[in-house]
């Protein structure tokens, strides 16, 4: 087993602990602890701004937006996943941005399905077309 694989940051340092909050899966977001989830990776990507780890700032954004998208607040998850999205793009970050990439397209997505037109307004333009 190569150590490199298993390697996990101290938790008794500061970054070590900011690294364990930013992880989905701690965070509760995976779980359904979305409220919960929230407000700790909010946390965490406050910390992880003031210790300027920009990395683990972009993360924990990503995971925040995941979370807002989780809890159904679509509105508050475009906000923070556009600004991940220049935050990563200006780093350079490509993986991150293929995420949050991922996550807005989900976003759009759930979005679409709930800004659906009523079925009067559908029936209109069907026989519209057939004219």
């Amino acid at each position: 087993m190569n150590n490199l694989q298993h390697w996990q940051p101290s938790p008794r340092t500061k970054k070590g602990a900011l690294i364990a909050k930013n992880e989905p899966s701690a965070s509760g977001a995976v779980e359904g602890r979305t409220q919960s989830a929230i407000t700790e990776l909010r946390a965490a990507v406050q910390q992880a701004e003031l210790l300027h780890s920009k990395y683990y700032s972009v993360h924990g954004l990503c995971g925040f937006g995941c979370s807002l998208i989780a809890a159904k607040d679509y509105t508050h998850a475009r906000g923070e996943l556009d600004h991940a999205m220049s935050r990563s793009e200006k780093m350079g970050l490509r993986l991150e941005t293929a995420q949050i990439h991922y996550l807005t397209g989900k976003l759009l997505a759930l979005t679409a399905r709930l800004a659906k037109p009523p079925a009067s307004i559908n029936k209109q333009r069907t026989s519209s077309l057939k004219s």
